[in-house]
């Protein structure tokens, strides 16, 4: 049967043994059936395997053209047309929290995440991996930038799992080569000066896996791998939707004068949704729906469609196209809007 329980779930125990205190589902395993990897947002015995029976579900991540089923109800299917979310937040350095905030008021720390579409010289890739370049500040005032910067050489100073780099983070090297190898804005190396604090981060070298040509004027030969992201495009539409529950961002509050730094403590989503049978549901909470698996023969308003037949499929492109109005999952008929013939009409 279909998984309650989906990767990027917010969810918290049924019983109520850690009030208040919610997690992130990492995986959901396949070996263990019934078990899931979840990170709770909590500064101790936060990385555990917990069995699905004993969590609740307090919001999941929908997507724009996710395919979804109710849980309750008339068990209708759907596709998202929208996703709204608004977060509770805690600033970094000061603790101060601030509840529901939409996240299209937030700032990303990096203009990539892992799967973001970039275009560059008339090719659609996805970024698979990048590195930062930072700048570290120094007590003594004292500045350098630390080139493909990692947490094997360069670690935070305080517990922050799964965090970037960000602005004003304390971090110290492992020994003196780490800065001695840095290029140097300001100063010089000190020996033993091992600790600074981040003063800007920059998306340095970054991997795309290149998937398409999208521009016939484009040379035939994809473009390097490797690339600088200065020349790449991101199609980031629908980047108010790149959050998950403990993520890092730049928070501007009402009458601030500068951004703050936060972390998201909460969450909760709403879609829009269109049915099978063309009607559509505004803010539905995405805990109260499921991911779908549509199979072949089903058909959701709006979808291009031709009459199947047989033969030559050569012959395809003779046959009009048309829009699928609705349709009825039950009688497994549609009615369709033909493009090329007049007014609509139901088939099977």
């Amino acid at each position: 049967g279909e998984r309650m329980v989906y990767p990027d779930d917010i969810v918290r125990l049924r019983d109520h043994s850690q009030p208040g205190v919610v997690g992130r589902v990492c995986c959901v395993e396949s070996e263990n059936e019934g078990e899931c990897h979840v990170y709770w947002l909590q500064p101790t015995d936060y990385d555990r395997m917990e069995r699905i029976d004993d969590l609740e579900v307090v919001d999941r991540a929908l997507l724009h053209s996710d395919t979804v089923r109710e849980l309750a109800g008339s068990l209708r299917c759907g596709l998202v047309l929208a996703s709204d979310i608004h977060v509770n937040l805690r600033e970094i350095f000061s603790g101060t929290e601030h509840t529901h905030v939409n996240t299209r008021q937030l700032r990303h720390l990096q203009p990539f995440r892992t799967g973001t579409f970039v275009v560059q010289d008339g090719w659609l890739g996805r970024v698979d991996t990048w590195l930062d370049d930072l700048v570290i500040r120094f007590s003594d005032g004292a500045k350098c930038k630390v080139y493909s910067a990692n947490v094997q050489t360069l670690l935070p100073t305080v517990h922050a799992a799964n965090t970037p780099y960000f602005p004003a983070m304390a971090v110290r090297a492992t020994d003196d080569s780490v800065f001695a190898a840095a290029e140097w804005i300001m100063g010089g190396p000190v020996e033993g000066r091992l600790e600074g604090v981040v003063e800007t981060v920059e998306t340095g070298e970054t991997t795309v896996i290149w998937t398409a040509q999208c521009d016939a004027q484009a040379s035939n030969d994809a473009p390097d791998e490797v690339c600088n992201p200065a020349t790449l495009h991101p199609l980031n539409s629908f980047a108010h939707t790149w959050w998950n529950l403990m993520d890092q961002g730049l928070y501007r509050p009402e009458g601030a004068s500068e951004a703050r730094m936060v972390e998201l403590v909460g969450m909760s989503t709403t879609v829009d949704v269109i049915w099978e049978d063309g009607t559509t549901t505004p803010a539905v909470p995405a805990r109260d729906l499921v991911l779908h698996d549509p199979g072949p023969h089903s058909f959701f308003p709006n979808e291009l469609v031709r009459r199947k037949q047989e033969g030559n499929p050569a012959e395809d492109t003779n046959r009009p196209l048309g829009v699928v109005a609705m349709a009825d999952g039950l009688s497994r008929m549609v009615t369709v809007n033909w493009i090329e013939h007049g007014p609509a009409c139901e088939g099977g």
